[in-house]
């Protein structure tokens, strides 16, 4: 055999070798993790983890602090659960999901390792920050009012897109806020709009006066100053008149670090609400609120005694007035303005039969 079909030979068997390798060589396994649903307050939330060629093995999920876990799609006896840690038997599953309940507020990331125990590899799962979304209730308002909603109903209109310098509108229906138009100031957008009634987280201050509503509203894919938002609201008229609130006084706030009242106006009313907007310069917490009303006090009333004398010339006096004076008295108005005038006539008759004298 010729050098030439030697090293011809031995490519061959280099390349077959490789090829033997590839073949014999595992696939890479690997896991991802993604969250179904959102993290709100008090409320459980979605987890899977899709798993690439991993038949037999483990996962081990770690939860932030103030997070639990809740269940697990797998069969019983298949999970365990360890404080923040939560570990899965990987059998054959292509998709594992799993329930967390969020705490009231909170934040952090769901970090996880997985092991393959067939072809003794293992690896990290990407980290899946998690953030609190406030939702569940209502605050400082009444029965009258818009009902609260949880976060199942929560509303999110499909999404808008819009060019720079176009407006974009959104309708609501199980909120205060029926409506809100976007204008892009800077760029073009893609965003999606929900808006859900709250209770207030604990963190967060009051809002100045009589609250109504608070509420969350978000926006996603936006960075400050990318939008204008007009916010169109409605308030129960009945609430306002149980809670003794001037209704011209109903104002928005945005929670930023701070309660800040918007510019609010009124653009009209029914029997059963109050319709209002608000510009807002982002997206955040929110809060409906309004001023009592002044307690209104009334003037005493001031009893004068007059002396049997002063009655006595007081009835001659009024005996004695002329046909004029009588006709003006019983024609007088009734109510404190035609009081005034008949005791003023009184008054002018009286001092000029005295002038006469």
């Amino acid at each position: 055999m010729t050098n030439l079909e030697e090293s011809a030979t031995i490519k061959i068997l280099l390349v077959a070798t490789i090829i033997l390798a590839v073949l014999a060589a595992p696939a890479a396994a690997g896991v991802t993790r993604s969250l179904v649903t959102t993290p709100y307050s008090g409320t459980e939330f979605t987890v899977a983890l899709n798993i690439t060629d991993l038949e037999i093995g483990g996962i081990v999920e770690t939860l932030p602090p103030g997070f639990t876990y809740a269940g697990t799609s797998l069969p019983e006896g298949r999970a365990e659960s360890s404080g923040q840690h939560v570990i899965f038997s990987v059998i054959r599953d292509e998709e594992i999901t799993y329930r967390v309940r969020a705490p009231s507020t909170g934040d952090g990331a769901i970090t996880g390792v997985w092991d393959d125990a067939l072809n003794q590899v293992n690896g990290t799962i990407d980290a899946t920050p998690v953030a609190v979304r406030y939702t569940g209730g209502s605050d400082g308002g009444s029965d009258s009012g818009p009902t609260s909603v949880s976060s199942s109903v929560t509303e999110t209109p499909a999404p808008l897109l819009l060019d720079r310098g176009e407006n974009g509108t959104v309708e609501f229906t199980e909120s205060p806020v029926t409506r809100i138009e976007i204008r892009a100031l800077n760029t073009s957008l893609a965003t999606s709009l929900s808006a859900a009634p709250v209770t207030r987280p604990a963190e967060v201050p009051e809002v100045p006066g009589v609250a109504y509503r608070y509420l969350n509203l978000t926006a996603t894919n936006l960075t400050v100053a990318e939008v204008s938002a007009t916010i169109t609201f409605s308030v129960n008229r009945s609430w306002a008149e149980n809670a003794s609130v001037d209704p011209s006084s109903i104002t928005l706030y945005r929670y930023d670090g701070n309660w800040t009242a918007l510019t609010t106006t009124c653009t009209g009313e029914d029997g059963d609400f109050f319709h209002f907007e608000a510009v807002s310069p982002g997206f955040s917490l929110f809060a409906i609120s309004a001023t009592e009303r002044a307690a209104t006090t009334e003037s005493p009333v001031v009893t004068e005694t007059k002396s049997a004398a002063t009655t006595a010339r007081a009835a001659a006096t009024a005996t004695n007035l002329p046909a004029a004076a009588e006709a003006t008295t019983a024609k007088a108005p009734m109510g404190v303005c035609g009081l005034v005038i008949a005791l003023g006539a009184a008054a002018a008759v009286t001092a000029g039969r005295r002038r006469d004298e």
